[in-house]
């Protein structure tokens, strides 16, 4: 696990923290090492990886937001009256969480 994802793991980062900690750490790298010749297949290398650190983050900032409109849906369709386990299925979410958020309606 990298430094940004430990950080991020044990909540000391957020996610919109997660890109411009990248590009600074970046820049810094190309400052501090730009003068060395031999360094230069390693920038790429470095550029690679937070390349594939950035997308990640994006995918799973992308995935959150896909989870709560599928919780809304969820939502509605249960205060429509449909039954759980058709909810389930047409969200793609998990049994307990569409039971959980049934339960939670009829208290409110």
């Amino acid at each position: 696990m990298s430094a940004v994802e430990n950080c991020k793991a044990k909540g000391k980062i957020g996610d919109t923290d997660v890109p411009p900690l990248i590009s600074e750490l970046e820049r810094l790298y190309k400052e501090l090492f730009s003068q060395y010749d031999e360094l230069a297949e390693g920038d790429i290398m470095l550029s690679e990886k937070l390349d594939y650190y950035v997308d990640k983050y994006i995918e799973e900032g992308e995935k959150k937001g896909e989870k709560k409109a599928m919780l809304k849906v969820a939502k509605n369709l249960l205060a429509m009256g449909d039954d759980v386990k058709k909810v389930a299925k047409a969200t793609g979410l998990p049994l307990e969480t569409i039971k959980s958020l049934q339960s939670k309606q009829k208290v409110a």
